[in-house]
């Protein structure tokens, strides 16, 4: 029932044995982080519910919080909004936390996620990119009955999304606890590619919950209000599931989240002296790809990784195949150089997995290499066409750039001197690769016929040896003479650098 009120009972944390357990040892960060959702509304039960179900969900939360943290020492962030409907005044999982044994100085630090300055003031990462919690806990959706976030705070937790990524891929874990009815866009703030379900209780732990210490007793001993998909996706884990096959507890340990979801398998491209999952290169420059493997069993990983590389953002189309590599550990040996045409391209990287180790696949638009072409601002010569030289032939002078302040230059007389245009302004001019060369184009106001009035358009195309030009002369709108295209004959007079 939504937005039901649920008893408070007053308890005392010594007759449930909860005591503080610090952890000393300090995160692996570099190897991924752990993240487990729940439709459990544990920081409910741990803090304002009957006796038997504090001393029951302050064990499970206890589990849970430990694992995201994941030996960290850090305090634990906190969002929670507090209770304004049946508890007025109660921050249910900050108290939680508390009951749960989490009770050192500053070891928990609340902020309301409905307040989007506070909440958007407070950093995740440090300027050097590392965590600043040992994890991230988001208190359950008031819809459970008694919670205390609101899609306010919801809505401003989920415009975090991409701070979430980055706190989580630097080592900070977190814990996402029930959506209850609004299990639909309560997750958003992270990519979960699972989805949350009606829930449809008793539950059953699975051996994978078992051997975090989740107990049947703690799965069962409380309403509970939203389900997920199952089977998960991988990397997923189900920790427990309801008796309608669902799962109700999911988790995924020592990864990474990247645009596709959460992954075992992270990339980084390296060039130019620059590193990074996008990166942009100049035309010539040899690029590799590195990849990185992260999950439970990942210092043992074995196997292969194969490397390819793709034109479009789908990976279907194949560009060039970059090495397949053997495994030996996390950091995986990087890929072929491969020196490509300007343009955009798509790596993606392949693990094959192994007995301890489940395939893995980057995903495809997440690795972006964008190779400029050759830079240029000048085009200067003179060049020909026609049959032959002289009057019979169309001939042009030109020394241009795309400084538009500097001296411009270009005439051009038709064959016969059927015409003659003289460039008196230049107004715009760019200068771009193209396939096999390069390109100078601008437009500007010109004499025609020794008569002002007139605009210039042109391009000069040096591609495959050979030099095209392009000049059309407008008056008023109307175009008096066009020349599209017509190749020089004498090829390599006009030079663009």
């Amino acid at each position: 029932m939504p937005f039901t009120t649920k008893r408070r009972f007053a308890f005392t944390l010594a007759a449930f044995g909860i005591v503080t357990m610090l952890a000393t040892a300090s995160s692996a960060f570099a190897s991924g982080a752990n993240f487990i959702a729940t439709g459990h509304d544990l920081d409910y039960h741990c803090s304002v519910a009957f006796e038997t179900e504090v001393e029951q969900e302050c064990k499970y939360l206890k589990i849970a919080v430990d694992k995201v943290r994941n030996g960290s020492t850090l305090p634990i962030l906190a969002l929670d909004q507090g209770n304004h409907n049946a508890f007025p005044g109660v921050v249910e999982l900050p108290e939680a936390l508390k009951n749960a044994g989490y009770t050192g100085v500053g070891e928990v630090v609340t902020v309301d996620p409905a307040n989007a300055t506070e909440l958007n003031e407070t950093a995740f990462v440090n300027g050097k990119g590392e965590p600043l919690y040992s994890a991230i806990i988001t208190a359950s959706d008031e819809t459970c009955g008694g919670c205390d976030d609101n899609e306010e705070g919801e809505n401003n937790i989920n415009a975090r999304a991409a701070d979430f990524k980055a706190f989580f891929n630097a080592g900070g874990g977190i814990l996402a606890l029930s959506g209850a009815f609004r299990f639909e866009t309560y997750y958003n703030f992270v990519p979960l590619k699972v989805g949350a379900t009606a829930v449809s209780p008793p539950f059953t732990v699975t051996p994978e919950g078992e051997a975090l210490g989740i107990t049947s007793e703690e799965a069962n001993c409380c309403a509970t209000h939203n389900s997920f998909d199952y089977p998960p996706p991988e990397p997923f884990v189900t920790l427990e599931k309801d008796n309608a096959e669902k799962a109700e507890t999911i988790a995924a340990f020592n990864v990474k989240i990247t645009e596709q979801g959460f992954s075992t398998i992270t990339t980084k491209l390296s060039g130019e002296g620059k590193e990074g999952e996008k990166i942009t290169v100049e035309s010539g420059t040899a690029v590799t790809d590195a990849a990185n493997l992260s999950g439970e069993h990942a210092a043992s990983a074995t196997g292969t990784v194969e490397y390819k590389v793709y034109s479009d953002p789908e990976c279907k189309t194949l560009v060039a195949e970059a090495g397949t590599v053997s495994v030996s550990g996390e950091a995986v040996p990087s890929s072929n150089a491969e020196t490509l045409a300007p343009g955009t391209y798509y790596w993606q990287a392949s693990y094959s997995g192994d007995e301890l180790n489940k395939a893995a696949v980057s995903g495809c638009g997440e690795e972006v290499e964008t190779v400029e072409g050759p830079k240029c601002s000048h085009v200067a010569g003179n060049g020909h066409w026609g049959p032959r030289g002289g009057p019979e032939g169309g001939n042009l002078g030109d020394n241009l750039s795309t400084e538009l302040n500097a001296h411009q230059e270009l005439q051009t007389t038709g064959p016969n001197d059927e015409f003659h245009m003289h460039l008196t302004h230049l107004a715009s001019a760019s200068c771009v690769a193209i396939a096999g060369g390069l390109e100078f184009s601008g437009t500007g106001s010109a004499k025609f016929d020794h008569q002002n009035g007139y605009t210039a358009s042109f391009a000069f195309a040096v591609t495959g040896g050979h030099t095209f030009y392009t000049l059309i002369i407008e008056k008023e709108g109307t175009v008096v003479y066009a020349l599209i295209a017509q190749q020089l004959r004498r090829d390599g007079t006009e030079h663009i650098s």
